[in-house]
């Protein structure tokens, strides 16, 4: 998902937040809990409508602490809402393929903002031959490097703190170039959109040892996370 590109205007660009989070929660996004989660209570309340069982748990980043919830349908065990920091995903008119239920519909939901509406089918190939994976002709196909080592980082402000009680993340993404430098800087998600333009200028001062394919410098596509502690 990372790793895809599209052409704007003749330049490689990363794709739009909104086609990544397309990508990131089709054809249904599962979660697990880890060492960061602690969970509180199950609680049986009303989703869409219907029965559900829903999973009340913190996560804990640092100094940061998100409220969470889990929902799942209490008649077949279907994922009918995720609300994990400021994204809620709410799935539902499930429909059976190869075995099990897909959502039908995909609701994306970012600091109480709906952005996304996805509606999916899935249909099964009965006649399709032997080539159906294969590459369409001329296409550019992306060298899988033998060797691999990501970017680390080697200097990576934060924006100066503040004086109230709560933290502010904002997300980007773009790429770590062979020198070190991130370029092709957008915002993924952002809970103050007042802030974006410090966190972009604040990126851009990032610095890391570049990404190595085959012994070789590479350019890495990245999601990086700025705190705004107490803004």
């Amino acid at each position: 998902m990372d790793r895809k590109q599209v052409a704007v205007e003749g330049s490689p660009h990363l794709l739009p937040p909104e086609l990544v989070n397309v990508l990131r929660i089709t054809p249904i996004w599962l979660v697990r809990f880890d060492s960061e989660d602690i969970i509180h209570t199950i609680v049986e309340r009303s989703i869409n409508g219907d029965a559900a069982r829903c999973i009340q748990f913190d996560t804990v980043k640092g100094e940061r602490t998100d409220n969470n919830e889990l929902c799942v349908d209490a008649a077949n065990g279907t994922l009918v809402m995720e609300k994990l920091g400021g994204e809620v995903i709410e799935n539902s008119e499930f429909f059976p393929f190869a075995g099990a239920l897909i959502p039908g519909r995909i609701s994306y939901s970012f600091a109480g903002v709906r952005t996304v509406e996805i509606t999916q089918t899935l249909t099964a190939l009965t006649d399709a031959d032997s080539n159906v994976l294969v590459a369409p002709e001329n296409a550019q196909m992306h060298k899988i490097c033998t060797t691999y080592r990501r970017p680390f980082g080697v200097s990576m402000p934060q924006p100066k703190p503040g004086n109230g009680g709560e933290t502010t993340d904002i997300v980007l993404r773009g790429r770590v170039g062979v020198d070190g430098k991130l370029f092709d800087l957008a915002v993924q998600n952002s809970e103050r959109p007042e802030l974006n333009a410090e966190a972009l200028a604040l990126a851009g001062q990032w610095i890391f040892t570049p990404a190595m394919c085959d012994g070789r410098a590479d350019v890495h596509e990245a999601s990086i996370t700025l705190h705004f502690q107490g803004r």
